[in-house]
């Protein structure tokens, strides 16, 4: 893989793929790569020309290539509907099944330092998080990513946005642009 592939590679596939993984562990120790999850590499070069929304999106893409089954919920289901947010979020969000799962984990994107300097190149840039929350939830499918519905992810993020960001939701879901029954592609 180059550096400036904007794909993402996960070691497992390339374990089945080729018989060997070991390629992206040394892209990873040569700079070349970023570990945005473990076992999912992307290009740094092209980690590197990407927008915070775009880094989110590939952030998103590889919670759910670690795990098929991950449901998106709340600003990350937001994200998934096109709908008005608050910028970028710090974290992916997601539904899980056990209450002792639940919380907050740290970034997890790292590239390796440079032998030289001890600088990674990405330090300046944010990563991101993974929020769990113990909700119950109606999912539907939608772009690829498991997400709770249209109705669920709204009413959690009207619950729990600013009043401004809110009311930006509220108009882009009842407002004249929106088609009814649009994204209501719902498979459980």
């Amino acid at each position: 893989m180059k550096s400036d592939e904007a794909v993402l590679v996960l070691a497992s596939r390339r374990r089945a793929m080729t018989g060997d993984s070991r390629t992206l562990s040394r892209g990873y120790k040569n700079g070349t790569l970023v570990r945005v999850r473990a076992g999912v590499y992307f290009g740094k070069a092209a980690w590197l020309s990407l927008k915070p929304w775009e880094r989110y999106r590939i952030t998103m893409a590889a919670v759910a290539a670690v795990d098929a089954s991950t449901t998106f919920c709340y600003l990350t289901a937001l994200r998934i509907w096109n709908l008005p947010g608050p910028g970028v979020p710090t974290h992916v969000h997601v539904i899980t099944h056990s209450s002792h799962k639940a919380g907050r984990l740290p970034p997890t994107t790292t590239a390796a330092p440079d032998t030289k300097t001890g600088k990674t190149g990405i330090e300046h840039l944010r990563s991101y998080g993974v929020a769990r929350h113990f909700w119950p939830a109606e999912t539907v499918q939608l772009q690829g990513f498991w997400v709770t519905s249209l109705p669920q992810t709204v009413m959690n993020c009207l619950v729990r946005l600013e009043l401004p960001d809110a009311v930006a939701l509220a108009d882009a879901v009842i407002g004249p642009g929106r088609r009814p029954g649009e994204g209501s592609r719902a498979s459980n």
